[in-house]
């Protein structure tokens, strides 16, 4: 084990110092797990959260995509949207609960890229839904009478969201690992799913923490923004008492009528 590698992360220098100095606080349950009781009741909590997750989102796929009668031009976004939540749901919500739960990872060292590569994709693939619907009502708002989107753009669409999402979470394959601790006496204390960065660890850790934060959340919300302002304010002008040059442009067919 790398002892100088290891020191760098700082979520585990508490535990680092236990480990040379408090061995025997490590070696008590009660200073690193939840009490029974409340570890108990949160997996019955977190256990209904997960399969009221995988039912809904189950059932939102299955609506939509059978269903004919629920068929528009939203559909394949909700449709993407639900199968990024059951992503999460799945794949997400179980390691993480119970690596919090019993502060370790108790799974296969393979699985620990994975889930958190799954996490981010997840998290971004709903974000950029919610974006091209965004963009979708702005397209509806501003052309009604033009078809927006056809199937083949709609795939398209989709398969960007995708790429979008993979192309920000894949460096999570490859810095995500198990670091294992062992105590004095050699015995495993705690093993850690975590990102592994090289030296220096920080500043590329907040490096791609910056990233992530811009791309799957602020400009994102900025595109949001821009697309419901630019929906209200066509809304509002043809809500007027007159109608105004504005909803004659967007709506002919009222304004005519009118």
């Amino acid at each position: 084990m790398d002892i100088d590698y290891a020191a760098d992360y700082l979520h585990f220098d508490n535990v680092s110092s236990h480990i040379e100095n408090d061995s025997h606080l490590l070696a008590d349950d009660d200073a690193l797990l939840l009490a029974g009781a409340t570890r108990t009741g949160l997996t019955y909590l977190y256990t209904v959260t997960v399969i009221a997750s995988v039912v809904g989102n189950g059932a939102v796929i299955t609506v939509f995509t059978c269903g004919k009668r629920q068929q528009s031009d939203l559909s394949a976004f909700l449709v993407n949207l639900a199968v990024a939540d059951l992503i999460m749901a799945t794949f997400c919500m179980p390691f993480t609960f119970s690596e919090i739960m019993y502060n370790t990872w108790m799974f296969p060292a393979v699985l620990c890229p994975l889930v958190l590569f799954l996490q981010i994709v997840s998290v971004s693939a709903s974000v950029y839904t919610l974006m091209m619907i965004g963009v979708d009502r702005v397209l509806a708002v501003k052309f009604p009478l033009r078809r927006r989107v056809t199937k083949t753009r709609r795939k398209t669409m989709i398969a960007l969201i995708w790429t979008l999402a993979g192309a920000l979470s894949l460096v999570q394959l490859v810095v995500g690992r198990v670091k294992t601790y062992y105590g004095p006496d050699g015995a495993v204390i705690v093993r850690d799913c975590n990102e592994m960065w090289p030296a220096p660890y920080l500043v590329y850790r907040r490096l791609f923490t910056v990233v992530v934060l811009m791309l799957g959340y602020v400009v994102p919300l900025c595109i949001l923004a821009v697309a419901y302002w630019h929906i209200g304010r066509v809304l509002w002008s043809c809500n007027a008492e007159h109608v105004t040059s504005d909803c004659d442009k967007h709506y002919p067919i009222k304004a005519k009528r009118s």
